[in-house]
């Protein structure tokens, strides 16, 4: 699943993301720019970065 259109970054993309250490929004962006563009995703990067294991089923759906 994609959450970041912007820059096609998806559920599993940030779970990877976060087990390497990204925490904030601001990481995110560094690392890969989601929710830098349009912000529209913005809610969910953060939602999710809260979350353990936020996109764990979501994440089979990207293989």
């Amino acid at each position: 699943m994609i959450i970041c259109l912007c820059h096609a970054i998806s559920s599993s993309k940030l779970e990877k993301l976060k087990e390497e250490g990204c925490e904030s929004l601001r990481q995110l962006q560094k690392q890969c720019s989601a929710g830098s563009s349009c912000g529209s995703c913005v809610a969910d990067l953060k939602r999710a970065l809260k979350e353990k294991d936020c996109c764990r089923g979501q994440a089979q759906d990207d293989a």
